[in-house]
């Protein structure tokens, strides 16, 4: 059985930490990909440096048809909310609640995506 997709990775230069859940990758559609996935569970956050959890700030999906695009080539919440691809990444405000980022274009220091499987 499918579980969740956990990605996570950090701003090159400002010590930033970024991220998002889908709890439910490949389960809409089974093994295909290339689609939009439809879930009210899915969120994307950003934690600053890491020092000050006053500055941690999250973003609900808000047009659960457009949660995430599910992909083998990026990481796509919401259109343009939050897009890694490759080692650059793009935050702009679309189908989540708020922007997560004071920027628009960024690149990724380092990014690790975990895909679990329930038992």
């Amino acid at each position: 059985m499918y579980g969740g997709l956990y990605g996570y990775g950090g701003i090159y230069g400002s010590g930033g930490l970024y991220g998002g859940y889908y709890g439910g990758y490949g389960e809409l559609y089974g093994n295909s990909l290339n689609r939009w996935a439809n879930t009210t569970e899915s969120f994307i956050f950003s934690l600053d440096d890491g020092k000050d959890l006053k500055k941690f700030k999250i973003s609900r999906v808000i047009n659960n048809n457009c949660a995430i695009y599910e992909s083998n080539n990026t990481l796509n919440f919401g259109n343009s909310d939050l897009i890694i691809n490759g080692n650059s990444g793009t935050c702009n405000r679309c189908h989540y609640e708020s922007s997560i980022l004071d920027t628009n274009n960024f690149s990724i220091e380092d990014m690790e995506i975990f895909k679990y499987n329930k038992s």
